[in-house]
């Protein structure tokens, strides 16, 4: 399903708004989506929750959230040529 498929139709309430804001402000500029921007421990990007967030980002009409598709072919690239995981 593309993203203007899996758009959402309904109107997002104050509280989706709100929690979409701050889901973006947290976004990575690769794309990617950190498990916890207030514990250092889990700065990175997992892969299972950030397709989630995306998932939902994209429904709730904010399509930087297929931003992390690109981030996730950028990392696998540089896997298959030896480099880092993209972190």
């Amino acid at each position: 399903m593309g993203v203007e498929g899996a758009m959402k139709t309904s109107l997002p309430g104050a509280a989706e708004i709100r929690s979409a804001d701050i889901i973006e402000r947290h976004q990575d500029a690769s794309g990617a989506y950190i498990a916890s921007p207030n514990f250092p421990t889990y700065a990175s990007c997992w892969l299972r929750d950030g397709s989630f967030t995306a998932y939902a980002m994209i429904r709730a009409g904010r399509p930087a959230g297929a931003r992390l598709a690109a981030w996730c072919q950028a990392c696998q690239a540089k896997r298959r040529k030896g480099g880092s995981d993209g972190r």
